[in-house]
């Protein structure tokens, strides 16, 4: 009977260890974004102004789905009536944004920097606006910060800017760019973790005993 019992005590240990491995890790950090030109401008006068959302300091899983985040926010500003509206073209509404990720670990400091263009255009009144934006960077910049002396952060983050709001009416109904951030840690060695290497053992133990009763229940037999 003791020895139907081992397998069960075992499982009951592999899936607690199990759950150990699994445990969520969380990252905390901030991020804060600045742009080259603060404004562009329009060719009656009018202009579109970059506004940083203030320093952020999110909390996210990772390996998980990451976190959503506003670039910066977008303001409108026109003199002109909505019969006589102007015009906004693409290489006047180029733009640069810089995204600066930080995070303390082992109290140190570690910062990484990414830039993205792209270009807003269409046309704006004091009474609305009809901004679009088209990126030029596309897809995710993965960034690994550094403190520092240069020293790599135990972490990467992948930072994708591709979301997009319209604004509205003029300093009343602003429109942002935005994106999304996830982060993983850097493997750094191929060695299993300790709770793998055990899990492992166990399995080994388990296999190797079972394979003595069964010799030992053969030997029985035979000798009968």
């Amino acid at each position: 009977m003791k020895r139907f019992l081992r397998v069960p005590v075992v499982a009951v240990v592999a899936t607690l260890l199990l759950g150990a491995i699994a445990r969520a890790e969380f990252v905390q950090f901030t991020y804060s974004a600045d742009r080259k030109d603060p404004t562009v401008i329009a060719d009656g006068g009018g202009s579109v102004g970059f506004t940083p959302d203030p320093d952020r300091v999110p909390k996210i899983e990772v390996g998980g789905k990451g976190t959503k985040v506003v670039a910066t926010n977008l303001t409108t500003l026109s003199n002109r009536d909505g019969d006589n509206v102007e015009t906004l073209t693409k290489g006047a509404g180029a733009y640069e944004l810089y995204i600066t990720l930080s995070l303390k670990e082992n109290s140190k400091i570690y910062t990484a920097k990414g830039v993205w263009k792209g270009a807003l255009f269409g046309t704006l009144s004091k009474e609305n606006s009809d901004i679009d934006n088209e990126f030029y960077t596309v897809g995710p910049q993965i960034l690994t910060p550094v403190d520092k002396d240069g020293n790599l952060s135990s972490y990467t983050f992948t930072v994708t800017l591709d979301r997009f709001t319209w604004p509205g009416i003029p300093n009343a109904i602003p429109g942002a760019i935005g994106g999304t951030i996830t982060v993983d840690r850097i493997r750094t060695s191929e060695t299993p973790e300790p709770s793998t290497m055990l899990l492992a053992g166990m399995g080994l133990t388990f296999l190797s005993g079972a394979a003595v009763r069964r010799r030992r229940a053969r030997r029985a037999v035979e000798a009968a």
